[in-house]
C-alpha cells in the first residue's frame, strides 16, 4: 500500500503493517464521527507515527504537465 502524508511525501507500507494502520484509521474515523477533537488529534498522530515507522519513503517523481 502507498500512503501519502501531505508535505512529507509517499511511503510504501508492507502488507504486514496494514492491519495496524487500518485499526488506527478506524479510530480516527470514530473520532470524527463523535466530533472529538482530542481523540482525533491522538489518533492522527498515532497513524502518522506508524506510517513513518513502518513505511519506506518512495522516491519523488516530479509532476509534469500534460500539454
Amino acid at each position: 500500500m502507498i500512503v501519502r502524508i501531505l508535505g512529507e511525501g509517499q511511503f510504501a507500507i508492507d502488507d504486514a503493517a496494514t492491519s495496524e494502520l487500518n485499526h488506527l484509521d478506524t479510530e480516527l474515523e470514530a473520532a470524527v464521527d463523535r466530533n472529538d477533537e482530542a481523540a482525533f488529534t491522538a489518533a492522527l498522530q498515532g497513524l502518522l507515527e506508524q506510517v513513518r515507522a513502518q513505511g519506506r519513503r518512495c522516491p519523488s517523481i516530479p509532476w509534469k504537465s500534460r500539454t
